[in-house]
């Protein structure tokens, strides 16, 4: 029995930690050729490439010059080039739940005089204490408080740098620790969620991670339906995860 019950916590606590994603585009001074990155931590990530998460090989080269600005590699390890427009890097273990990262994002000015906007998606996800965008000399932007990082042209720097602190030992959102009760545990049929908790849907996944059933907001849960063992439920609001719970159903 204990043996038993080791497995499926080391099954609950690998699978409960999701994904980060970070959005980032560029553009040159003319609104032209718009460049998509994706950045952040997967579960399943390497430090090479990963095709089965969406890290492609990019044409190591520039383009035709009609094109303004080309990006040329992301370097998430600092010691060799990663080239995809979308890169991710390995979750920390338990035991070190905390992660210092570096990107380095290069790219290719066909005119040197055009300016760079950098953008990204708002940081809403805890989980990331410290997130920089930077020229690596005098110009850097908190990416946490602000929305955009300006390059300008002729200054010969081609290089942009990411530096972000993830802490996966705190909640994604819900900041004020407050628990979202979930009753009856273990369940037969309905189960009911805190009715002062705002959330958006709920997500039911058996131990192998497949997605039994998602329902929109509402205070009771059916499961009738699903058979019995150990199940995990997710709580979300605004598409990021508040909680997570074990529900056993009889």
């Amino acid at each position: 029995m204990k043996y038993l019950l080791l497995i499926i916590f080391m099954t609950y606590v690998s699978f409960s930690v999701e994904k980060i994603e970070i959005f980032i585009k560029i553009e040159d001074d003319n609104n032209n050729e718009t460049k998509l990155m994706t950045i952040g931590v997967h579960p399943n990530a390497t430090y090479g490439l990963d095709y089965e998460i969406g890290e492609q090989d990019l044409p190591r080269l520039p383009p035709p010059d009609q094109l303004t600005s080309w990006l040329t590699f992301i370097d998430s390890t600092e010691n060799r080039p990663i080239y995809s427009r979308v890169d991710f890097i390995p979750i920390p273990g338990d035991d070190e739940p905390k992660l210092t990262h570096r990107y380095i994002i290069d790219f290719v000015r066909i005119d040197d005089s055009d300016d760079e906007y950098f953008t990204w998606t708002k940081i809403d996800d805890k989980r990331i204490t410290k997130a920089t965008i930077s020229d690596g000399y005098t110009i850097k932007a908190d990416m946490l408080t602000e929305e955009s990082f300006k390059m300008r042209g002729l200054t010969f720097i081609n290089v942009v740098y990411v530096d972000i602190e993830y802490d996966f030992s705190i909640n994604s959102v819900n900041d004020a620790k407050v628990p979202i009760f979930t009753y009856p545990n273990p369940v037969s049929e309905i189960l009911n969620i805190d009715e002062n908790i705002r959330y958006d849907k709920v997500e039911i996944f058996d131990l192998s991670g497949n997605k039994m059933f998602t329902y929109k907001f509402k205070d009771e849960v059916y499961l009738g339906s699903l058979s019995a063992g150990m199940y995990i439920l997710k709580i979300y609001n605004n598409n990021i995860v508040i909680d997570i719970k074990n529900i056993i159903k009889y």
